[in-house]
């Protein structure tokens, strides 16, 4: 199997309802930290039903079921954040020191050493973002599908996820961050609006690409992740209003004619 990239995008508006979709996400980006759960918990219910039944069209957003997504995506955006904070120790010495040596070296030498602030502050910010999300990647997967906070440390899965796919993976992100950035440029001339929108487009295809090497991953003999519901934090699922319909228009057994005595 192949990694689709342009996938990543283009199947989100494979859904006859996908303006629908957008507008839901859009929306629930706009409402900090509590929306950007939500559009983790709706894109972990999409590579799940990808997963267990590939045929099948994506699944839309329901807004009858906040609770459900609330609670599918606590876990994976608990993750990032930890991940995200603890890798900020790393990366904001390495970022102050590609900013203060030229500063320095500038000073001392009258010379533009300034030039060197301007290519190695984004080189090195950009390489460090890339290497935390090699590993934050299958740790977001997993624990989206299997739905244990402590799932997503299991290192063992980690590093054979890694090693299994790592050409691929290293392709997908750069991929990823390349059209994120271009996401966000373009969403930055729609007002405020447009970066609420990239975000939705951007969450949904990094969970996309993550769903195909995910899929690379067990071509090559990778061991399954469990599938699990998630913890009822915000309320039981509920039924989508395709199921209800569904349920609503199945034909109804006749009742079983009552006993003679």
């Amino acid at each position: 199997m192949k990694l689709e990239y342009t996938r990543a995008y283009t199947s989100f508006f494979e859904s006859p309802n996908w303006a629908m979709n957008l507008l839901w996400t859009s929306l629930a980006m706009a409402v900090p930290y509590v929306g950007s759960i939500v559009v983790y918990g709706w894109c972990g219910d999409v590579i799940k039903s990808k997963i267990e039944r590939p045929d099948e069209p994506l699944p839309d957003f329901d807004v009858h079921k906040l609770g459900y997504y609330l609670s599918r995506g606590l876990w994976p955006f608990l993750v990032a954040l930890v991940v995200e904070l603890l890798a900020l120790v790393v990366i904001l010495p390495v970022l102050l020191v590609c900013i203060l040596v030229p500063v320095f070296l500038t000073v001392q030498s009258q010379s533009p050493y300034w030039i060197i602030l301007i290519v190695s502050a984004p080189l090195a910010t950009t390489a460090l973002l890339l290497v935390v999300q090699v590993f934050l990647g299958p740790m977001v997967l997993r624990v989206s599908l299997q739905q244990e906070f402590g799932s997503a440390f299991q290192r063992s899965f980690v590093k054979k996820f890694v090693r299994t796919v790592r050409g691929e993976l290293l392709l997908a992100l750069l991929f990823w961050f390349g059209t994120t950035l271009l996401l966000g440029m373009a969403g930055g001339m729609v007002a405020i609006v447009g970066a609420f929108v990239a975000g939705a487009l951007s969450t949904f295809a990094y969970y996309h690409l993550m769903m195909q090497l995910y899929l690379v991953y067990l071509e090559r003999g990778g061991e399954p992740i469990p599938i699990q519901a998630p913890p009822e934090i915000f309320g039981p699922p509920v039924p989508s209003l395709a199921e209800t319909a569904a349920e609503r228009s199945a034909p109804q057994a006749d009742p079983p004619p009552p006993d003679r005595p």
